[in-house]
């Protein structure tokens, strides 16, 4: 409950907070639809643990594993030309 009475504090969420008697915490709070800065957080906050799991390693580092595998097939297909034509 205080989570997402910061969450509507801070904005992120659309919602009412019914604070208690002393003030300090909420005795009940109204949900409403994420708003938009809500939906940018939430967003990168997916994107960030994403980018911790072994695919999101792997993804950053998919342009260099490409570019060795063609490094290692234009070599091939250089030789069956090579070859092919008798100069080798």
């Amino acid at each position: 409950m205080v989570l997402n009475a910061e969450l509507i504090g801070g904005d992120y969420l659309d919602g009412v907070v019914n604070p208690n008697s002393s003030g300090m915490f909420p005795s009940s709070v109204i949900i409403g639809l994420p708003k938009a800065k809500g939906r940018l957080f939430l967003q990168q906050l997916e994107k960030e643990e994403f980018d911790l799991t072994l695919c999101g390693r792997l993804k950053k580092r998919e342009d260099i594993f490409i570019g060795f595998l063609l490094g290692i097939i234009a070599s091939i297909v250089l030789e069956i030309v090579k070859y092919e034509l008798g100069t080798h």
